[in-house]
């Protein structure tokens, strides 16, 4: 037995589609079917409605729907929709792009933040994430330095000085969190005076003891 292959081919010509009973000419782009056409009337085409397209020419009875740039997928309109092309979506600012399609994308999501204690190795781009690296030995960074930096007296003095008010807001928050933030930052000054007296009189019986 031998297999015999049948390759179907359409009739109609190239500016032509098949309704089944006739090859109709097609409707240009931003225009669809309204009317198939007969072996005496050619095909009856109409505008494509707001926010929708075709692209080529065609021989739907629907235009096609207008991709939907949504800030919610981390998207803006780089190209709006027009009756003969689909809108064409980018990353917001600050986000890169996650589902990247021919000059376009489907979603994105914001850039990494690097955490204190990190730099900011390499910036996000529309395309890429940000990269972040660790800061060692005696360096420091905020998570928005592109680079550690050296710990400095006055970088200490500024850490020590957080430290003691996340140290007194933590301590105190139930107790004093009907005072304002002026009132909070006095309470501070005053912790710290009496931290220093403290030292001051922990300093004196040391010396007295020697």
């Amino acid at each position: 037995m031998f297999a015999v292959s049948v390759v179907m081919t359409s009739a109609c010509g190239r500016a032509e589609y098949d309704t089944g009973q006739e090859c109709c000419p097609m409707c240009s782009p931003g225009h669809y079917v309204k009317r198939h056409c007969t072996e005496d009337r050619s095909t009856t085409c109409l505008p494509c409605p707001p926010s929708s397209f075709t692209d080529k020419p065609n021989g739907l009875l629907k235009c096609l729907s207008c991709s939907v740039c949504d800030s919610s997928a981390g998207l803006r309109v780089k190209r709006a929709c027009s009756s003969t092309s689909d809108s064409l979506c980018e990353p917001l600012e600050g986000h890169y792009c996650t589902d990247p399609i021919k000059d376009g994308c489907r979603g994105a999501v914001e850039h990494t933040k690097c955490s204190p204690g990190q730099y900011v190795n390499q910036t996000g781009t529309a395309s890429t994430d940000t990269v972040c690296g660790d800061c060692v030995g005696d360096t420091y960074s905020d998570g928005s330095f592109t680079s550690c930096r050296p710990h400095t007296r006055a970088d200490v003095a500024v850490m020590e000085e957080y430290t003691l008010r996340r140290h007194y807001e933590t301590k105190h928050q139930d107790k004093y969190k009907h005072l304002d933030i002026k009132q909070k930052l006095h309470k501070v000054e005053e912790l710290k005076r009496r931290l220093v007296s403290q030292q001051v009189v922990t300093v004196r019986k040391s010396q007295i003891t020697k």
